[in-house]
C-alpha cells in the first residue's frame, strides 16, 4: 500500500510539488543509500540556486567530486558571466577555484595526502603545496571558501558545502563574479546569502542539522 501524501505519516515519503504531481519525498530518501541515489542533486539544489542568483545577479555554480577532479553539474550565468571559464560538464583541478578547494578541504587526511602525493604533483601552475595545506586548513577552519584571481583575473568566487541526507558534503555551491561586485566589504551579506541557499539545498537533500549545529550567523 503506498504513502497517503495527505496523511501526517505519509508527507515525509511523497511531496505534492503542485496540484496533481507527486514525487518520493525525503522520508523515502532516508531509507538507504541506494535509494538515496536516485535522487539527482542538481534538481534538489537548483531551486536554492535560483534564489541566489535572484538575490545577487552573480553567477552560481554547483560542483562536485568526480575522482581527483571537480566536476560543474548546474551554472546560472549572472552579470559578465562570459568571464567564467568552467561550463556545464566541465572539470577543474582541485587545487584552483573556491568550489573545487572546498571540495579537497572534505577529504579525510589520508585522502588529501595521497591526493598532495599525486595528482597535485602533476598540476600545471596552481599554488605551492605550503599554500595548498595553509588554504585548506583556512577552509576547514572557517567552513566556507574564497578564491581571488585563482582562475580568471579580477573574478571573486566564495563557495559553501551542501550535504546530503548522512550530513556529509556531496557538493560545493558556489557564488562568482568581478571583484568589483563581489568585495571584501560586502563579502558578510554574500556569505550569508550563499550559506542559507546551501542549507536550503541540504534540507531538499534530507540532512536535518540540530539547533546546537547550526553555524552562528
Amino acid at each position: 500500500m503506498s504513502p497517503d501524501p495527505d496523511h501526517p505519516d505519509g508527507r515525509d515519503f511523497v511531496e505534492r510539488p503542485s496540484p496533481g504531481a507527486y514525487r518520493l519525498g525525503i522520508g523515502a530518501f532516508r531509507v538507504g543509500s541506494a535509494m538515496a541515489r536516485r535522487f539527482s542533486i542538481r534538481d534538489r539544489a537548483l531551486p536554492a540556486m535560483r534564489e541566489v542568483y535572484r538575490q545577487t545577479g552573480e553567477t552560481v555554480f554547483l560542483i562536485v567530486l568526480r575522482g581527483d577532479e571537480a566536476v560543474c553539474l548546474e551554472r546560472l550565468d549572472g552579470r559578465y558571466a562570459a568571464t567564467h571559464v568552467l561550463q556545464v560538464g566541465g572539470t577543474l583541478p582541485l587545487y584552483l577555484g573556491a568550489g573545487p578547494k572546498l571540495l579537497l578541504a572534505q577529504l579525510s587526511e589520508s585522502q588529501f595526502e595521497s591526493y598532495l602525493a599525486g595528482p597535485f604533483q602533476r598540476r600545471v601552475g596552481g599554488p605551492s603545496e605550503a599554500r595548498l595545506r595553509e588554504q585548506v586548513a583556512e577552509i576547514r577552519r572557517d567552513g566556507y571558501a574564497v578564491s581571488h584571481d585563482d582562475i580568471e583575473e579580477g573574478v571573486t568566487a566564495l563557495s559553501v558545502g551542501v550535504r546530503d541526507h548522512l550530513g556529509k558534503i556531496t557538493a560545493a555551491l558556489s557564488l562568482s563574479g568581478l571583484s568589483t561586485h563581489l568585495p571584501e566589504s560586502e563579502r558578510p551579506l554574500h556569505l550569508r546569502r550563499l550559506k542559507e541557499a546551501a542549507e536550503e539545498a541540504s534540507r531538499a537533500m534530507g540532512f536535518r542539522a540540530s539547533a546546537t549545529e547550526r553555524p552562528a550567523t
